[in-house]
């Protein structure tokens, strides 16, 4: 948590403040960080191979058979 300074006041306030205490300000929500993006696409690409790779193994099983 870092203090931030708020853009309609000034004053400083906590990061993870969804508003300003002193003037109510509403902040906008962070964006993801871009290493919690590429975790996402990380795991995207895992289950999207996973699923190929047992998706021709049981297609090879099952034309085997």
């Amino acid at each position: 948590m870092a203090l931030i300074e708020c853009k309609e006041c000034g004053k400083q306030i906590s990061s993870e403040a969804r508003s300003c205490p002193s003037c109510g300000y509403e902040m906008k929500p962070h964006p993801l960080e871009q290493r919690d993006l590429e975790n996402l696409i990380g795991l995207v690409i895992a289950v999207v191979g996973a699923v190929i790779i047992f998706g021709g193994i049981y297609l090879y099983a099952r034309a085997t058979f």
